[in-house]
């Protein structure tokens, strides 16, 4: 006997807001398996959680990538426009490239979900 579509609707909507909540998705499965009991069920929802998680990560990587590369063109300009002077001080040069490759790479590994 299958539950009706309307229960897994509900259990769907459970499971995204503990993840919203910031639950980790082996209690959220825990969670949802003590409510169902069809297992396949609970691992339909919980694919669908997962693909919304990483969905999440990877429109979050994007944004980190593009601040970061504004923040490396930024740098860059910064060190080529100041390279000769002597009031420049070298913390304010490089600062902005070394933030920018650093979300760069964060953006890359949220984008690449390890």
């Amino acid at each position: 006997m299958t539950t009706p579509p309307e229960n897994n609707d509900s259990l769907l909507q459970e499971g995204i807001r503990m993840l919203k909540s910031g639950i980790d998705l082996e209690n959220i499965r825990e969670n949802l398996l003590s409510k169902s009991k069809s297992e396949s069920e609970i691992d339909a929802i919980m694919k669908s959680i997962r693909e919304l998680k990483f969905a999440q990560r990877r429109s979050r990587g994007v944004i980190l990538c593009i601040i970061g590369a504004v923040l490396l063109v930024f740098g860059f300009v910064l060190v080529i426009a100041l390279q000769d002077s002597a009031n420049a001080s070298r913390m304010a040069i490089y600062i902005p490239s070394v933030l920018g490759s650093g979300m760069v790479l964060w953006g890359f590994v949220d984008l690449l979900g390890w």
